[in-house]
């Protein structure tokens, strides 16, 4: 598995890469904030979007949110299977978890360097 990520890797992938990596036997995912379109043959995506973000995708396996007291109701009508909500750098795990609980749908993400302090 190779997972494509840091800054945004949309700006930099195309289908020529993830074609290589198939050919290597790799499973390619990415995780993205879905602002730029994505090659097809990506066999799996990780939208985090923004709010500010205006998403250019529309085929998303999971959608992961850093969650900041917002509501979810934009993010669940998108075309996902997994829902994920991630606590603001671990400051506010409780608020997180709290929503977590209203809002079935949707799991616990954490960050397990932030809490435990390894940068």
């Amino acid at each position: 598995m190779v997972i494509l990520t840091g800054g945004e890797p949309s700006l930099w992938i195309d289908q020529s890469l993830v074609d290589r990596l198939h050919k290597i036997g790799k499973y390619v995912c990415i995780e993205t904030n879905g602002t730029r379109t994505l090659p097809a043959n990506i066999d799996w995506v990780t939208c985090s979007p923004k709010e500010e973000g205006r998403l250019a995708i529309d085929r998303m396996d999971e959608v992961k949110v850093v969650y900041q007291g917002q509501e979810l109701d934009v993010y669940e009508q998108l075309q996902a299977t997994h829902f994920f909500l991630q606590p603001c750098s671990g400051s506010n795990i409780l608020e997180t978890v709290d929503c977590v609980m209203r809002h079935p749908r949707w799991r616990m993400s954490l960050q397990t360097h932030k809490l435990i302090d390894i940068r």
